[in-house]
């Protein structure tokens, strides 16, 4: 335990797996289970951490070798990191590229377990303007608006927005439903001479960017 604490104080936390990322947080076992046992049926019961953010404190006590100061402190963790990257946005003049744009998205959506779309409203070199939460849990007609969005644009003077949202499955082959509301984002735009920049789809460390494959949506077929 001591050179997981060595090696956060010196480089950070970022290069521990999610092993060793669960130990720091246990500190120890609990004098019966060892704190490897432990760890391990947790990813067990949430590979790659995957739906380990909506477990609860009965959820994580069902486990052995947690008791309740583990189990607390566990969704306390989960919780304050979901509150430090609510408040990780791209700040207002930041020029933004795709693929850094992508490469900031797929660090930051990391571990999501629902979709989360967001848009950037830019100014016509590009800089940010603003950015927001467009959609959460999916993008389906209600809940990406395109006249939310473009009402926000028309506000903040924006000359073009870029799209983007995450696949939670690591897989960032758009679905039918993100070609259709590509589709309507982009014609809404064309309307209302605010051009939608790109629409990506974010995956586990790769991403699709709609602007490269606009044939995709089959506007002339």
């Amino acid at each position: 335990m001591a050179r997981l604490y060595e090696r956060v104080a010196a480089h950070g936390a970022s290069g521990l797996s999610d092993a060793e990322l669960i130990q720091v947080l246990l500190r120890s076992g609990n004098g019966q289970v060892p704190i490897q046992a432990t760890v391990a049926a947790i990813l067990t019961q949430w590979p790659a951490l995957n739906g380990l953010a909506q477990a609860t404190v009965p959820d994580l006590l069902a486990l052995s070798g947690i008791g309740l100061s583990k189990a607390v402190g566990l969704v306390a963790g989960v919780e304050f990191g979901q509150r430090v990257w609510t408040q990780t946005t791209l700040r207002y003049g930041t020029v933004v590229s795709v693929q850094a744009l992508a490469a900031h998205l797929m660090q930051r959506l990391r571990g999501q377990t629902r979709e989360v779309m967001l848009t950037l409203y830019l100014d016509t070199k590009l800089q940010v303007i603003q950015e927001a939460t467009t959609a959460l849990g999916g993008l389906d007609a209600a809940t990406a608006d395109p006249r939310v969005v473009f009402a926000e644009a028309l506000r903040q003077n924006a000359s073009c927005l870029i799209l983007a949202h995450n696949h939670p499955s690591g897989d960032p082959t758009p679905s039918q439903a993100d070609k259709a509301v590509t589709k309507r984002f982009i014609q809404a735009g064309q309307l209302l001479g605010i051009s939608v920049y790109d629409h990506l789809v974010i995956g586990n460390n790769q991403y699709y960017s709609f602007a490269d494959h606009l044939e995709d949506l089959n506007f002339f077929k």
